[in-house]
């Protein structure tokens, strides 16, 4: 008997949470000076009061029902609480950059949304709880008795939240898309200034093409990628010059500029001067 196959369909992930860091939920956190930077993704969800967070280098604020991301490898703080506030965080670690348009902008959370993110948040906690003192080890640990299924279930939930904002998010071409395509690139040169990258790599980590991300960030930015990426580029030599004993030769091959004499033609076209004498000149 000849029968006919059954269709499949092949099911593409948007992206998949690698490891979970942290949960826990605070009541009153306190405002700091110390900038935090690690290498994971962190979702703060506001329940009650309102936060003000500082961001690489965007500030905003947050009221309860509203939730926010930040991004890996970007200095952040908690700048001021208002209110009686309380605040649950989400710290997790994905491939790829998909995320990255999301982060930096305060998301308004329906009731739904609202519910599952509590729901993950409690969960959380009873699932996670901080390190002892004595570790050798900063951050939290799965506390003993939680079955390798219930991490399992509680990374889920995270996931389809988040698939949750990407898909309501930033799945329109409206003007707030085009700022949060133009953001979702300035972000990842943030976080890639010290590599060396391309349009067809910045497109593929936000699943768009190269002409559309050229369009949207030229129309916020009136600028080029490379042409901002580059200037990043120039602003962290100086910090590496003026902060460290590294020679011009390292900071080079730490920015990932092709020689040194590349940097060093790149450094003066876009500040008149070699890094020698800029370095001279005390500015």
């Amino acid at each position: 008997m000849i029968t006919k196959p059954f269709k499949t369909t092949e099911i593409i992930n948007l992206f998949m949470i690698d490891r979970l860091v942290l949960f826990f939920t605070r009541k009153q956190m306190q405002p700091t000076s110390d900038a935090d930077q690690h290498e994971h993704y962190e979702l703060y969800f506001v329940r009650r009061g309102k936060v003000t967070m500082r961001s690489g280098d965007a500030t905003f604020s947050a009221e309860a029902g509203q939730c926010f991301l930040t991004p890996p490898n970007t200095a952040h703080h908690l700048v001021e609480t208002e209110g009686e506030t309380t605040l649950s965080l989400s710290g997790f670690i994905c491939k790829g950059s998909l995320l990255l348009p999301l982060c930096g902008r305060v998301i308004d959370l329906t009731e739904d949304e609202q519910e599952l993110l509590s729901e993950i948040a409690e969960e959380g906690t009873r699932c996670f709880e901080l390190m002892p003192d004595q570790s050798h080890e900063l951050g939290y640990q799965v506390r003993p008795g939680i079955s390798r299924g219930r991490l399992q279930a509680l990374k889920n939930k995270l996931e389809i939240f988040l698939i949750k904002m990407i898909e309501s998010r930033l799945t329109d071409q409206s003007p707030a898309r085009r700022t949060t395509v133009a953001d979702g690139v300035y972000t990842y040169l943030t976080a890639h200034v010290t590599d060396r990258v391309t349009l067809e790599q910045i497109a593929g980590a936000l699943s768009l093409s190269v002409p559309y991300i050229k369009r949207e960030f030229s129309k916020k930015y009136g600028r080029g990628i490379i042409d901002t990426f580059l200037d990043m580029k120039i602003s962290r030599a100086k910090e590496l010059i003026r902060e460290t004993n590294l020679n011009f030769t390292q900071i080079a091959d730490y920015l990932s500029f092709e020689s040194g004499n590349h940097f060093s033609k790149t450094f003066k076209k876009r500040t008149g001067k070699t890094p020698r004498e800029w370095s001279e000149s005390n500015e």
